[in-house]
């Protein structure tokens, strides 16, 4: 039947007018042929009912894909991560405590965080504690300075000054080393502190690298370097002061 007549054309109306009657004349006389359109008709209308996929059902699929794919992805980098704090939990507590204690030693030990206040130079200055050398020569001097604090960070050429005695004092931040001298203009006194950052309270002296302060009525002039302070003290006006820590500065 579908060789002689091709009732898809009925089907489809893609036929002229005179074309489809002639068909549906034909159709009527063929039991057959009947029973092929009516089936083929009936499957073109269910076809006909379904939504065909669509690009954005293509592109929503995807999508779904992906955020799947990461939840995935997240579960496993955090199961890995709990994995691991579980394995290594004690070394890391460990290392964690030490880093805090060693901070925290850094902290203390920083010379930064160090400073003497004016009573304790004071104090020093009053001192007469062990390690007194008496009246001793500028030879001598290097080598002892070097001895107490394990370097000489100043400079001990020669000069017209008379060293009168050297002490070494126990001091709050660290080692600590009072030299007197004496020139023309009478005594003064060179304190080398370790481990500290200066004195509480003194102010720049302008255009140089000196602070300068009172200290019970007695000038004095301060600066620090490689972690020590040095302070310059006499009876005498700041720019003399700074003009001697000038000569003893490395």
């Amino acid at each position: 039947m579908s060789d002689k007549l091709d009732f898809h054309l009925l089907i489809d109306e893609e036929a002229s007018p005179e074309q489809l009657q002639l068909i549906r004349d034909s159709l009527s006389q063929d039991a057959v042929a009947q029973q092929e359109y009516q089936f083929y008709s009936a499957m073109k209308q269910k076809l006909g009912g379904l939504e065909p996929a669509s690009a954005f059902n293509q592109t929503e699929s995807a999508k779904l894909f992906s955020q799947a794919m990461k939840k995935v992805g997240r579960k496993s980098e955090s199961f890995k991560a709990e994995k691991f704090v579980s394995k290594y939990a004690f070394a890391l507590t460990g290392a964690l405590f030490l880093f805090v204690i060693s901070s925290g030693l850094v902290m203390r030990q920083s010379p930064a965080s160090n400073k003497l206040s004016s009573a304790d130079v004071s104090g020093y200055m009053s001192s007469n504690s062990a390690g007194t050398m008496g009246s001793v020569g500028w030879d001598q001097l290097g080598g002892w300075i070097n001895s107490k604090l394990g370097r000489t960070p100043v400079n001990v050429q020669p000069q017209a000054w008379k060293v009168q005695r050297a002490i070494e004092i126990n001091s709050k931040t660290g080692k600590l080393v009072r030299i007197d001298f004496a020139d023309e203009k009478g005594p003064f006194t060179l304190m080398i502190v370790s481990n500290t950052n200066g004195i509480d309270g003194m102010k720049e002296c302008p255009d140089t690298q000196f602070k300068e302060s009172m200290i019970n009525g007695v000038p004095c002039v301060c600066w620090t370097a490689d972690g020590y302070a040095f302070i310059v003290m006499g009876d005498r006006k700041s720019e003399e002061l700074q003009a001697i820590g000038s000569v003893l500065r490395r």
